[in-house]
């Protein structure tokens, strides 16, 4: 019976995909004549992202709730593995629980508030972190480390454009210094460093056009010297247990080596030389779902030259890379932005029951998925 219900799930699922992709296209289809209209006609190339939508006091019962959310779910998909703590605890108990609860927590929370300082609307944003709360088969760690480099680099491209360059380089360095640090736990994430580069020559652009400030060799520099010293303070544990005295390894050019050693022997023991991935993803319902929002977001950047449609194509084809040649899943993220994009204009014009008709339905999808097939 499982088994029968499965193939219809695979059957059945693309058509109502495409269905309810219509019911949305048709949903944000500006009527004609109406001011919206008139707005799409006639609308300047936007740069930068615009006025930011940062997180404030009405946003705790939403985080809250998403929070309380990752909590249960991990509780009740992970009930052997919490149990295993009260009879035998593993030798590296900080690091299970980091990744069986800790980083489910801080990607689910990271991923409210990058989509609510994107995109501005709060149902939306709490609808999609908690659809990466319910994606179990995504690598939390590496889930973590991906939202907050993003919230990061968002912040950057918000930053004001009479700002001075120390005021952008805060956001921008803890975006590279989030990646690099990732990359020590899943170095799959070396990718993502090209999408954040990508990203700082964007708003460095952007304020050249808008300001005349060349901020390219400044942004460039920060982000590889945060990058550089991230990689080396991190690997001082490893030099240490190596037989390296400290402070002076960092004099040593063995030390060196061996930390870019490590680290490319961590990337390129992924990278069979082909795809990694050759089918559907373990969680292909999010991405099957989502996938219609990643086109429309191409779509809104090739005819508006939206900011934010680029933040989102950009970030989530490298993470689509990411698991198609590395094997690393942590595409949960540029899934629900994608969808969050979408569910944010349906928001704003008032068919915020499309959002949660799609939400509902691939929550449900994505638990009965876990628990009855153990996706």
């Amino acid at each position: 019976m499982p088994e029968l219900i499965f193939h219809i799930l695979i059957i059945g699922l693309p058509a109502l995909v495409l269905l309810y992709s219509a019911v949305c296209a048709a949903a944000l289809r500006p009527r004609t004549g109406t001011l919206a209209w008139i707005s799409a006609c006639d609308r300047p190339a936007p740069l930068l992202l615009g006025h930011p939508h940062p997180a404030g006091k009405k946003d705790v019962l939403p985080l809250a709730a998403v929070c309380a959310v990752t909590v249960l779910l991990r509780a009740a998909g992970s009930m052997q593995p919490f149990a295993a703590f009260f009879s035998q605890p593993p030798a590296p108990l900080a690091w299970a629980l980091l990744e069986l609860a800790g980083a489910p927590l801080a990607a689910a929370a990271l991923a409210y508030l990058l989509m609510k300082r994107l995109f501005g609307q709060t149902v939306s944003a709490a609808l999609c972190a908690a659809l990466v709360a319910a994606d179990f088969s995504a690598n939390p760690v590496s889930l973590a480390f991906s939202a907050a480099s993003l919230y990061c680099l968002v912040r950057y491209l918000t930053v004001p454009e009479d700002a001075g360059f120390p005021q952008a380089a805060i956001p921008l360095v803890g975006g590279f210094v989030c990646l690099a640090i990732g990359c020590v736990f899943d170095p799959a994430l070396l990718l993502m460093l090209a999408a954040a580069v990508f990203l700082c020559l964007v708003g460095c652009a952007d304020r050249f056009i808008i300001t005349g400030k060349l901020w390219v060799p400044s942004c460039l520099a920060a982000a590889l010297l945060s990058v550089t010293l991230t990689w080396i303070a991190v690997f001082i544990p490893a030099g240490l247990a190596d037989g390296y005295a400290f402070p002076a390894m960092l004099a040593e050019g063995g030390y060196y080596w061996m930390a870019l050693r490590r680290l490319g022997a961590g990337f390129f023991a992924l990278y069979s030389g082909g795809l990694a991935v050759v089918s559907l993803p373990d969680g292909w319902p999010l991405f099957l779902a989502a996938f219609p929002a990643l086109l429309a977001a191409a779509i809104w950047l090739v005819r508006d030259h939206s900011r934010h449609s680029l933040v989102v194509f950009i970030w989530s084809v490298m993470q689509l890379l990411t698991l198609a040649l590395l094997g690393s899943n942590a595409l949960s993220l540029g899934c629900a932005v994608c969808l969050c994009q979408v569910w944010s204009k349906l928001e704003e014009n008032r068919f915020l029951w499309l959002a949660w008709v799609g939400a509902g339905a691939l929550f449900a999808l994505l638990l009965a998925l876990h628990f009855l097939f153990g996706y």
